[in-house]
């Protein structure tokens, strides 16, 4: 048995070994058949989780970039991504929408003819070095940071003051798009009818939904196609995708800057390079942008990272190079719009840096060209054409964000360009690149910072992203500055001090960014109700002190979570606050995860306008249906009832009320016995007790 066993694996590695051309059709149709077998026997055992994990691994085997395990998947994640991205253009026409088992089969399709053409056999590498044991803490720290105030789980209405962390509704909106493309099985500018209801008017072709499509679908291989669960359920795996997409941007960045870096850099210093630049991401203020609800732009950060570190270092081959620059591109483009023009000029200086290369292979990055520039052109041509986009005004809207320190920027990028100034370095082509990326970055920084001033007086809330994008590449450009230190080989009579060398080098690193306020320590700090510049962004999120700033919101919808009313798809408006806003506000929670946010966006604006039917905070609920006997309304409630009726007739759709004042709850009563065909159902919660 032995014998035999062994013979297999001889075969085996023979047939790994073998050029892929010369096998035989008939294996290849075998593969073939296989392939959709297994995708179809993995579907069958509610497996589909497993399929996923499968293209990422033939997709990194398939790659040659670099030496190490991380080399191989960190590129096919990135690439994955372009494709998949791209790919949604078909999922969202073909009669199948989303399943996963045909998205399966046509991946390790893909991956058949991928190994086909190319003339390769899967293999991956089996090194690991200490910089790859860096960037996995740097993810793994970065992942138990966020997911600390929530770990464990809860109700919903536990987690919700963290999942709504700053209270400007991003992530509520981010939501809406993930539900909308898991309702209709594709991008949503294809069917705008389908998602009219769910969606913000305008956001279904508006707003680039690449990371929406991304989550949505890695969403529906975790679920192996079953139907969405329930909404409150949906908003968590939404939230927890979320905080995978920061780890992911930490591991891109810290993999970018070892790749940029090269193996001129001896791995002990790209090790403590890549430890300083991953301690950043998790207690800078780019943590911040975390709770600031702005996933879009963590992920299009990453992806911008990887087609930065590929410009500036491409791949040997320049089919591959080509192939990963334009799906990178596509990514970037679909995942935010923003990042299209930095992105685009740093692929111009890397033509520019390699033009000889380019010449010498121009029609191995001319066909990636010509299928990736329409795709990369849809998040932009769309809002023009069926959208409502004004470009101009929407660069100049306001927004709570977390300014990023300019005493660190700046220091941060006087570093970066004199390390890649040095003798040393600026030979080096790949250097050269990485260089020519920052000015040009730098170059459209100021043209944007420029149009603000002029246009608004001061710089607003797209500048301070565009600003992130230009420290990303700031981070991972950061590692030549250690060759400083780096002496030439010469005859010595005694062992080398590499010692002290790597002492002075890390201790330069860390004590240029920590005296800049790159690197933060200690407690959470406060000034004002808010964390101070130089707080520990990764403490202060994990202390637990960031969430929702409006409790009576947050109680309204604890109120409705205990009734039953969230997610079962009857409109409902919450009456249950004393401030019209947070009656807003919850409504609009009830109104996402019911599916209606579009269709009741423009009933519970107007609910702004109506004040009195709360005077206090809700406590626990207990739906009755016979009021308290109270005394005549007042003046504010007898205008607010009348606003409420008014907007009451003017509903597309038949309304439930939740209210707790027993008054309003029969004056409600009344006003539905005389318009019965409006359909109005009235509900109210008493005062008893605390919510739980």
């Amino acid at each position: 048995m032995l014998y035999r066993l062994t013979g297999w694996r001889h075969h085996a590695r023979r047939l790994a070994n073998a050029d892929v051309t010369r096998w035989p059709w008939h294996l290849w149709t075998a593969l073939l058949a296989g392939a959709w077998l297994l995708a179809w026997a993995l579907h069958a055992v509610r497996a589909d989780v497993v399929s996923a994990a499968l293209a990422v691994l033939g997709t990194a085997a398939l790659l040659r970039t670099g030496s190490t395990l991380l080399d191989r998947f960190v590129p096919a994640l990135g690439l994955l991504c372009g494709i998949g991205i791209a790919f949604g253009l078909v999922v969202s026409v073909w009669p199948w929408g989303m399943a996963p088992f045909p998205i399966a089969g046509c991946a390790f399709t893909g991956l058949l003819a991928a190994a086909k053409l190319s003339r390769r056999t899967p293999r991956l590498p089996r090194k690991w070095r200490w910089s790859d044991s860096a960037m996995v803490l740097a993810g793994a720290a970065a992942g138990a940071t966020l997911a600390w105030p929530t770990l464990g789980g809860g109700a919903f209405k536990q987690v919700l003051p963290y999942m709504l962390a700053v209270g400007q509704g991003d992530r509520m909106r981010h939501f809406t798009l993930f539900d909308a493309i898991q309702q209709s099985g594709g991008y949503t500018f294809v069917d705008v009818d389908s998602v009219r209801d769910i969606l913000q008017p305008g956001m279904e072709s508006n707003y680039p939904s690449g990371m929406h499509f991304l989550y949505a679908l890695a969403d529906t291989f975790v679920r192996s196609g079953r139907p969405p669960g329930a909404a409150t359920t949906q908003w968590y795996h939404y939230y927890l995708l979320a905080i995978a997409g920061y780890v992911f941007f930490v591991v891109c960045t810290v993999w970018a800057c070892r790749w940029v870096a090269g193996p001129v850099v001896k791995d002990r210093l790209r090790t403590i390079v890549c430890l300083g630049v991953g301690t950043y991401l998790c207690t800078g203020a780019l943590m911040a942008q975390f709770w600031n609800e702005s996933d879009a732009e963590i992920l299009g950060l990453a992806l911008f990272a990887l087609l930065a570190a590929f410009i500036a270092r491409p791949p040997v081959r320049p089919a591959e190079h080509a192939i990963l620059v334009a799906a990178l591109f596509v990514a970037v483009a679909s995942t935010y719009s923003l990042f299209v023009v930095p992105a685009a000029l740093c692929i111009v200086v890397g033509l520019v840096c390699y033009r000889t290369r380019v010449r010498r292979s121009w029609q191995a990055y001319l066909w990636p060209a010509v299928v990736a520039l329409p795709f990369a052109l849809v998040p932009v041509v769309v809002p023009r054409l069926i959208g409502t986009l004004d470009v101009g005004g929407h660069l100049l809207l306001p927004g709570p964000i977390t300014r990023m320190q300019r005493r660190f920027l700046i220091p941060l990028g006087i570093v970066v360009v004199v390390g890649l100034l040095w003798r040393r370095t600026r030979r080096s082509t790949v250097y050269q690149a990485m260089l020519g990326q920052i000015l040009a970055a730098t170059a459209a920084l100021v043209c944007f910072w420029g149009y603000q001033m002029i246009t608004a007086g001061h710089t607003l809330y797209y500048f301070e992203k565009a600003l992130h994008a230009w420290a990303v590449l700031c981070l991972i450009g950061i590692a030549p500055i250690v060759l400083r230190w780096r002496r030439d080989p010469e005859p010595r009579t005694r062992p080398a001090g590499r010692g002290w060398r790597t002492a002075v080098a890390a201790g330069t690193v860390v004590a240029v960014v920590a005296v800049a306020g790159g690197l933060h320590w200690g407690r959470a700090e406060y000034a004002a109700g808010r964390p101070v510049p130089d707080a520990n962004w990764g403490a202060t999120w994990a202390s637990g002190e960031i969430k929702y700033p409006y409790p009576l919101t947050i109680r309204s919808v604890a109120v409705l979570s205990d009734a039953g009313f969230l997610g079962d798809g009857v409109p409902t408006l919450s009456l249950l606050a004393d401030d019209p806003w947070r009656n807003v506000d919850a409504s609009n929670i009830a109104a996402v995860l019911n599916h209606q946010y579009g269709l009741l966006k423009p009933v519970i604006d107007d609910l702004s306008k109506i004040r009195g039917m709360a005077p206090g905070p809700p406590r626990r609920p207990a739906p009755t249906g016979v009021a308290e006997p109270v005394g005549p309304l007042s003046r504010e409630a007898r205008v607010g009832l009348a606003r409420l009726k008014n907007l009451i007739e003017e509903s597309p759709v038949p309304l439930r009320i939740v209210v707790w004042d027993p008054s309003v709850e029969r004056a409600l009563r009344a006003f539905a016995e005389t318009r019965p065909e409006l359909g109005l159902t009235v509900v109210r919660v008493d005062r008893l007790g605390d919510v739980v």
